[in-house]
Parts: C-alpha cells; structure tokens; sequence
C-alpha cells in the first residue's frame, strides 16, 4: 500500500513540483558575472582618506562600457533584442591592464593616492576607439558610502589636459550600495553581477539610455528611467567650472516608467541650484581667472548644517578652490539660488518644487556614492557647461556665434546667464569638437588653451584604417581624495546569505547566491512530494489509478501474445 501509495503521489505531484521549482530554475541562469573570473575587484586600487585614516579603495568601471557577451563568445547586443536573453548573458570581467589599455582608466597613476581617466583608447582587442569613461569607488564589498553632512570632501584635481566641450566630473549619486544586486528583473532573472560590474547607476537627469537601470533588468526601448539625487562637486574643463545640487522628490534612488508617466524627467531638479561663476559675472570670471587651469589645485567642498552636526539641516554648500597658497571661495544657499533663478529669470523649482537645500541633505545622509567621469556631449556639445545655450526663440546662439564682450552684454540684455563660458558656440558636435581642431576667438582666452585638436582618433573612420589615439592628448588626474564624513546608515544587501564580498568578483558571495535559492527549491520540492497525498484531488488519484490499471492491462496481453508466438 505504502508503494502504491507513494507512486500515486509523485505522478500527481510531478506538474505541481515543475511549477514550483521552475521560477528557481529560471532565476539560476542569470549569471552575469563572468565566468572567466577575469576581474578582481581588489587587484585595481588607491589610498584615500576617511576621517584620517588611510584607507584603501577600489576602481568600478560602469557596467556601459562593458561587453556583454552569452557562452558562445558572441556579442549578446548583435544577437537578440530580447531582455530575458541579454539579462543572462556575461558582463565583461576587466584586469586593471585592461581598465588601462582599452579605457583609459589608470587606476594609481601617477601614484598610489591617484586616479587618471584618459579620454580616447584604443587596444588591440577593440574593434573601435573607446571615447570617455565613469568609475566609482568600491570598499570591496560594494561601492563605498559617503555621508559628508557637517563634514567635507577634498581632493586634488589636474584638468590642464580637458578642453573645451569636454566635462572632467567629480560627483556623488544616491546608487544603491550593492547594484541592486539579486534583485528580479520583469523577466524573472536574477541580477548576480551588481556593483561587481558597475551596475546600478542613476543620477537626477534621470537617463533612460542605460542598458540595465537598477532592478528592472534589460531596459529594453528605453523605457525606465534611472533617477537620483545627485551631488556635483565640481564639473569642469579649462574654462569653466560648476558646483551643483541635484534633489529629487525621493531622497533615495527610483526607476520611472515612461510608459506611464510622460515626464520622468521631473522626479528630479536636472537643472539643479548651481554656482558657475562666469554666468553668473561674465567676462573676468573664468575658471582661468580663479586658478591657473594648466596646474594642479585643490577642491574643498563644505556641507554646512544648522547645528554643526550631521543630523542637523543642510543649510549652505561651500567650496574653496587652493593653489600656491592662494584661494578662491563660492558659497550655494537655498537664498543665493533664489536670487540667481530671480536675476537669469527661471523659476526656482530647486527650492520651490524640490525641496532645496533640505531635501538635498536628507541624501547625504543616507550616503552618495562617490563617481568619477570624463565625458563630451554629442547631444549638446556641452554648450549647457562652457558656451551658449538659450532657446533659439529667445536668443539665436548661432547668429552671435563668436564670443567676445560686446555679445555678452547683448544676450544679457535679452535674457541674463545665456553665455555659461567664453567659448565660441558650434551647435554640431560631428562638425566641431569630434571632427576639427579649433580656435577660439575672444581675446581674454589664456595662450596655452585657445587652440586644442579634434576628440577623435586620427586614423579610426573604417576597421582596416591604422587607428592612432595617441593624436588625442585629453586625460584629467583627480588625487589626494579625503573625506570626513558621519558613517552613513547601513544598506542591506539583497543578496541571500551574505554580504558581497570582494575578490576574484566575490567568489563565495555568488556560490550562495546560487546555492540558497537551489537549496530552497530542492526543499520545498521534496515536501510538496511527500504531503502530496493530502494535495491531490480525488480526480487525480483516480486518474493515476486508471493509467496505471491500463499499464498492467498492457503488460498481460504483451505476455500472452509472447506465450501464444512461442
């Protein structure tokens, strides 16, 4: 009875369990990290300062500039448009040689405390040049929090190398801790790589053209958009320079559906309250004019609250630029935007709409992870940072194209703050920046950066064409980075079982990742086997009995005919 029993109960049980451990199954093979382990996270490194401490941190490139390649070493994004598909296929895994060779990033060059992005790089595994790149720092078990209320961020910075229509960052985003690590995308596959390959980014322009955006998986025609609070502590070329807060209405990162909401973009402040001191003053007030861009200077970054302590109300951002013993000092207060959006005639939707400097403290609390880029802007030629940059209905940028101080006090006329900097408005990034050198026009430009050369590598138009990106001089070095912080309250990882852990892409952290959810499958399959008895209906016993009846009816009339042939 007990084995009849028991071969009834598996026969009716058997859909039920294939239900059940199926979810398990699919989960299982979205495995992202690379299975090469090509990639440790503690083998590309720099000394910081965290409260005084010399603390060593790790180098994260972003998850974009990473191949996305399925078992078969083929390109994942040439084969199949379908988000559970790509989902599971490898994010590249990188040594540092390779950070440096195929992007630029030469993590503790020129010393241990030190991190140079390079803008264009080329090796003999690209089949085309990598232009621009965005790093964020690690501790090893997920990318490093920073809670700078009543405390500063300093670091040295070189931008002697970052032209014109190229932006050198340095900036804080609200990203999840651990890339939203073992989250479950829309098609049901797990998110196994996070911060290990630079998942998970987000910040408050809220783009929707990331591959992957936090825990939604693939971000199949750019349907999510990754939005966040996001800190600029300075973003800067040669000429020009701005600090900039960006709250959001959540102070933590969110995903927006452009399919139901028609404007993510405003879950956030994207313009942001900033300080850019030519477009504030005009002529004579240049990044050139408050320190010598061709040497290295210190940036300080104060976050000020109303009682001096970390819990208190952010009430004034202030910055100090250093060099040979001099300083330059701006200070950002929710009064001081207020009268900026007044004079350049905006609405102040920084504090009006977002919460100003308030909201953007409640962000910093919970701690901002620190990201490091050099980027240009195919889009908007960075026009928005160092040149013109109106609605052409109010003012024609194109037909005062050539800067020089009569054109500023004319666009003044019409609409304060138009010219951001002091440098000649192309509208076309192919036909400018990209593709020509340059020259600019007005008279006050420093010798040593009124001419730079083109971003592109000589040489690169077709595959078979010898590619030269040694022609590309562009690089910035930031170093020195200290941080005096309140410790941020702890994130919780998703992940089952344990912390991410660093080295050889956090080895044992994937083996639980894997192991947990088969464990549970395995256990929940094997009651559902044994209790099934009391789970079947009345209809399925009979129906196996049956079956099994007809089995036995088979097998005797096989045996006869056998009997009667002999």
């Amino acid at each position: 009875f007990a084995a009849h029993l028991s071969a009834v109960s598996m026969d009716c049980a058997m859909p039920r369990i294939l239900r059940l451990f199926l979810p398990f199954l699919v989960l299982l093979q979205g495995q992202q990290v690379d299975p090469k382990g090509d990639e440790d996270t503690k083998n590309a490194g720099i000394r910081i300062s965290v409260n005084g401490e010399d603390t060593a941190q790790f180098v994260m490139l972003d998850s974009r500039w990473r191949w996305l390649y399925n078992v078969d070493d083929k390109d994942c994004a040439s084969l199949s448009n379908d988000a559970a598909t790509l989902e599971r296929c490898y994010l590249q895994g990188l040594r540092a040689s390779k950070y440096a060779a195929g992007y630029g990033v030469l993590v503790g060059t020129p010393n241990n405390r030190a991190l140079t992005l390079r803008y264009a790089t080329k090796d003999a595994d690209s089949p085309s040049p990598n232009y621009g790149s965005r790093v964020y720092l690690t501790d090893g078990e997920g990318y490093s929090l920073f809670s700078p209320m009543a405390g500063e961020i300093s670091f040295d910075i070189d931008i002697s190398q970052v032209p014109a229509g190229m932006n050198a960052a340095v900036y804080l985003v609200s990203m999840n801790r651990y890339g939203n690590i073992a989250s479950i995308s829309n098609s049901g596959v797990m998110n196994v790589a996070g911060w290990r390959r630079g998942l998970g980014y987000c910040d408050a322009q809220c783009p929707k053209d990331l591959r992957f955006v936090q825990g939604t998986g693939y971000n199949s025609d750019n349907r999510y958009a990754s939005c966040c609070p996001e800190m600029d502590l300075f973003e800067a070329n040669r000429f020009v320079s701005a600090l900039t807060a960006h709250p959001c209405k959540s102070d933590e990162a969110s995903v927006c559906d452009s399919s139901t909401t028609p404007n993510c973009g405003a879950e956030c402040d994207s313009n942001g309250g900033d300080i850019n001191t030519f477009r504030d003053e005009g002529p004579g007030h240049a990044l050139f004019n408050n320190v010598d861009p061709m040497y290295p200077f210190t940036v300080t970054t104060r976050f000020i609250t109303n009682n001096g302590f970390s819990n208190g109300t952010l009430i004034e951002i202030e910055q100090e630029l250093i060099q040979a013993g001099k300083s330059f000092k701006v200070s950002l207060t929710d009064q001081s935007v207020a009268e900026s959006s007044k004079k350049f005639r905006s609405a102040n939707k920084f504090g009006e709409v977002y919460g100003g400097l308030k909201q953007m403290g409640k962000s910093l609390r919970n701690g901002m992870v620190l990201v490091v880029a050099l980027w240009s802007d195919p889009g908007g030629n960075m026009n928005w940072l160092d040149s013109c940059d109106a609605n052409k209905t109010v003012y024609d940028c194109q037909k005062h194209w050539e800067f020089n101080d009569s054109v500023w006090e004319e666009a003044n006329e019409v609409k304060p703050g138009i010219w951001r900097g002091p440098v000649d408005f192309y509208p076309d990034y192919a036909t400018s920046f990209q593709t020509k050198d340059v020259a600019f026009s007005w008279s006050g430009i420093p010798l040593p950066i009124k001419r730079q050369v083109k971003f592109n590598c000589q040489g690169c138009e077709t595959k078979e064409a010898p590619c030269d990106c040694a022609s590309v001089p562009y690089a910035f070095t930031v170093s020195n980075i200290q941080v005096t912080h309140t410790a941020p309250p702890e994130q919780k990882p998703n992940e089952p079982g344990t912390t991410p852990g660093g080295g050889a892409g956090g080895g044992s952290s994937l083996m639980m990742t894997i192991l947990v959810p088969m464990g549970v499958a395995l256990a929940v399959a094997a009651c559902v086997a044994f209790l099934c008895c009391y789970v079947c209906s009345e209809d399925d016993v009979e129906n196996v009995r049956a079956r099994r009846r007809r089995k036995r009816l088979v097998k005797c009339q096989d045996s006869e005919s056998g009997s009667s042939s002999s």
